[in-house]
This record gives structure tokens, C-alpha cells and sequence, in this order.
């Protein structure tokens, strides 16, 4: 199997699933790297299809293929859905539960909480799981007004009022981009919606890097956040670990996802039995290994995706990054609660004991030997070891 390689090149390429070459000719940087990604996955399933020839589709999650909406609702609970204009032209899909199951009380009443998600996943990863195991819906039942982001470019935030997600222009942004835009659209809009002064905000990795950005660079936003909430807490990628991110970041200058219908594909590849184990094992190379993911959030998310390419220029290098890393992260003086895991390999402990030292105000920090960097939103244990945690400290303020 080949690995990523210039435009226009052309290779004869080994594919160990099916013992036979085959001439590779890439369309873009990309799709280079989409189809070198899901080829990866999907040889590993075929071989496990090929063993079991006559295995079955089974355990299909009704989910896999709803937007955010439809699954908020599948569970009960009410869904609203808002277009946020930022700035600089984007369209930012942002979606609220404002209640939790029965309760119709008044939700002006009731506390905002933004929650952002992490670099190639999406604001549903927060609802994947059942009401008692998701966030989102764990908020919504203890009486928060809950919103969940969708940062530009990933599956529901694809819209902008001058440019087309077909020009390279759309994809000229980079996490910079969204923690000075993005995040004060986002946060302005429920308040100005709600009539509050300030919101809860939580961030998982890339969204806690947004949050470094742009509460440690703009005073004026920093006043309207309660507590922020830092999991998994992305903010330097010097000690980053696992295969794929590996190839990913220092293999090339981009860093692409797999797209929309790749990840389909995906979802009903994975919901074969046998195959099963080995899609979630696939997630284990990303963000480290354990046995702790709930598989019913890791199989809605995978009918939903990013196409967060966020660039096709050199300037998300991993040079870049550090660069768009905020320099002056001491400056954020919002009381700041931490979450992180020993087995994360986007995020593993000595990063976090780089930005430790570097937040000015933290409130709350627990490190979980076991957690990996996907625990935060599909961990079993995730409700009772850190959700709780979260609630208790939000009813405090």
C-alpha cells in the first residue's frame, strides 16, 4: 500500500489485501490521503470479511447516519438548530437542547453551556451515546442550557456567504482562524439569544486549543466565560505518539480527514460482527489503546464525519502549529478545570505537563492513567468519573 505522495505522481502500489498491483494516481493532496487512510482501514477489514465470508450485517446503529438534530430527537429530546455568521464569512451550524426529556420550563433561566469539539470530529460526538452516557444529554437533564458547536469546515459547518467548499479559498483557514472567529461567534450568539452575560464553555483537544487562543488573546470575550473546561487538553503537539498521527503530521505538511462518504462507507464496513473489533481498534491508533470506548457512540460517529482539511498549504506543518500555538496563554486568567489521560497519544502526559504550569488560574485537574484521548465523549466510566465532576462544579457556580 502506498503512502502519501506528490500531485501527479504516478506508482505502482502493492495491495496486501488483494496480492495484485495497481497503478496509483492521485486527484489532490487530499483525496491522496483520504483514500490512503480508508484503504488502511478497509484492508484490515476485508481480511477479517474474508475469513468469515458469509458474515452478516448486525447491530446496526439507527444512528449512524442522522445529523446532530435528528439524533437529539431520536432520544427524546427537544432540538434547535441555528445558522452562526462569523466575521470573516463563515456559516457555523450550531445545535441547542434547551431542556432536558419533560422539563418545558422556561430555559431563559437556565445556564448556557458551549461545547466544542476536537480536531476531524464534530459537535454530534457529543449525543452518540445514550442519554445517561452522553454530555450533552447528561446537561439537558440537570437543568443546563445546552449548545454544541460546529467549528468551519467539518460536516455541518460547510457554508460560507461568498465561497464554495469546491474553492481552495473556503479551506484557507487555519485553528487560528477559528479560535478568533469562530469562538466569539459562537459565544456572542447565545448570549445575545439567551439574554445571559455568560456561558459554561467545554472543549475537547482542538477545542481547548481554541479556547487558549482566544480567551488568553481577547480580554473582552474571557469576561463572558464561567468556567472553562479543558478535556483532553490539546495545546502543543512536541511529544504527540501512535502510527497514524505520526505519518499524518511529520509525513506530510497537512493535516486531512476522511470525508463524508468515506466514513459511510466505513460505518457499514464496521457494522459487520467480526469486523466490528477491528474498526474500534483503528480508533485505538489514533488516540491510544484501552478497552474502555463505548461502541455504540464509536458507531454513531462513524457515519457522521469531517472534512476538516482545513488547508492544502504548507502552513499547517507541525512548525505552523507551534507557531498558531498561543504564546501568551498566561494572559487567560478564566478559572480553567482539566481532564487528562495516560494513554492519550494526541495529547499524552508530557504535553500536559507543558501546559500546566502555563495556566493561571486552574481550579480543578485530574489525570486518568487509563483514559485515552476519546474517553472524554465515549468512555464507559465517563459519566461517573469526570460528567459528574463537571455538573458539581457548575452548580458551584
Amino acid at each position: 500500500m502506498c503512502p502519501p505522495h506528490p500531485l501527479g505522481a504516478h506508482r505502482q502500489c502493492w495491495c496486501p489485501s488483494c496480492s495484485s498491483l495497481f497503478t496509483s494516481v492521485p486527484l489532490s493532496p487530499r483525496c491522496d490521503k483520504e483514500m490512503w487512510l480508508l484503504l488502511v482501514a478497509l484492508g484490515l477489514a476485508q481480511e477479517l470479511a474474508d475469513a468469515n465470508p458469509h458474515g452478516e450485517l448486525s447491530h446496526e446503529n439507527p444512528e449512524q447516519f442522522m445529523n446532530i438534530s435528528e439524533k437529539i430527537r431520536f432520544q427524546g429530546y427537544p432540538s434547535e438548530e441555528y445558522d452562526v455568521l462569523t466575521d470573516d464569512g463563515y456559516i457555523l451550524s450550531v445545535n441547542r437542547i434547551p431542556h432536558g426529556r419533560g422539563n418545558t420550563g422556561d430555559s431563559g433561566s437556565r445556564s448556557p453551556v458551549l461545547i466544542v469539539h476536537g480536531f476531524s470530529l464534530d459537535g454530534g460526538d457529543w449525543v452518540d451515546n445514550l442519554p445517561d452516557s452522553s454530555l450533552g444529554f447528561i446537561l439537558a437533564d440537570k437543568g443546563y442550557d445546552v449548545w454544541i458547536g460546529n467549528c468551519r469546515g467539518n460536516s455541518w459547518s460547510q457554508k460560507h456567504l461568498n465561497l464554495s467548499v469546491d474553492q481552495e479559498e473556503f479551506w484557507d483557514f487555519s485553528f487560528h482562524e477559528m479560535a478568533v472567529y469562530d469562538v466569539p461567534a459562537m459565544v456572542n450568539f447565545i448570549l445575545q439569544h439567551t439574554g445571559q452575560e455568560k456561558l459554561f464553555y467545554i472543549g475537547h483537544a482542538q477545542g481547548n486549543s481554541l479556547g487558549f487562543i482566544a480567551f488568553s488573546s481577547m480580554p473582552h470575550l474571557a469576561e463572558k466565560i464561567n468556567l472553562f473546561f479543558a478535556l483532553a487538553p490539546l495545546y502543543t503537539f512536541h511529544h504527540v505518539k501512535g502510527p497514524v498521527l505520526k505519518l499524518i503530521i511529520f509525513g506530510t505538511k497537512q493535516l486531512t480527514l476522511v470525508g463524508r462518504n468515506e466514513r459511510a462507507i466505513l460505518a457499514k464496513t464496521c457494522s459487520n460482527t467480526l469486523i466490528a473489533e477491528v474498526c474500534e481498534n483503528e480508533i485505538f491508533l489514533i488516540g491510544g489503546y484501552n478497552k474502555n470506548l463505548n461502541v455504540v457512540g464509536v458507531s454513531a460517529s462513524l457515519g457522521h464525519s469531517d472534512t476538516h482539511a482545513i488547508s492544502s498549504f504548507p502552513e499547517l506543518s507541525l512548525d505552523k502549529w507551534k507557531q498558531i500555538s498561543p504564546k501568551n496563554i498566561e494572559d487567560m486568567t478564566v478559572p480553567t478545570a482539566l481532564w487528562s489521560g495516560g494513554q492519550d497519544w494526541v495529547n499524552p502526559p508530557p504535553e500536559t505537563q507543558r501546559l500546566l504550569p502555563r495556566i493561571t488560574n486552574i481550579i480543578h485537574h485530574e489525570h486518568f492513567p487509563d483514559w485515552n484521548h476519546f474517553d472524554h465523549h465515549w468512555g464507559k466510566d465517563a459519566p461517573q468519573r469526570m460528567y459528574g465532576q463537571i455538573v458539581n462544579l457548575m452548580d458551584k457556580n
